[in-house]
């Protein structure tokens, strides 16, 4: 006959830190993906992409649109990454196949001046070649 002893508690301890990767951990056992989304805006908009960056990774694997958009938007514009047009033009291509009109113009935009950066005619060559060279 085993004595089961109790797990000892800390009151006074302070909470543990909600670093992206723990909050990917809650997203994955099944916070709401908005939630999610909100908190990588939080830290986008706090000028921490880094932080931003798995968490919109998180939302937007899991089908959030608004996600999507954010991360491409991250690689389009390179915050906090390497910019990245080719994986700026999957997340909005994902974003316009789930009825989303920003990505859906994102997408549009990105291919326009992706296709001026390849050798391609466009109106405006001075904007696509400004774009071109980020």
């Amino acid at each position: 006959d085993q004595m089961v002893r109790p797990i000892p508690t800390h009151h006074n301890a302070p909470p543990p830190r909600a670093t992206p990767v723990a909050m990917q951990r809650v997203a994955t056992a099944g916070e709401d993906l908005h939630q999610l989304y909100l908190r990588g805006l939080t830290f986008e908009k706090s000028n921490r992409p880094h932080d931003a960056l798995p968490l919109f990774r998180a939302a937007a694997e899991m089908g959030h649109t608004q996600a999507q958009v954010s991360l491409g938007s991250i690689y389009e514009n390179g915050n906090g990454v390497d910019r990245n047009v080719d994986l700026a033009r999957d997340w909005y291509s994902r974003a316009a196949s789930r009825g989303s009109l920003e990505g859906k113009q994102r997408l549009e935009i990105v291919r326009k001046w992706s296709s001026h950066a390849e050798g391609g005619e466009d109106e405006n060559t001075d904007e696509a070649a400004a774009y071109a060279n980020g």
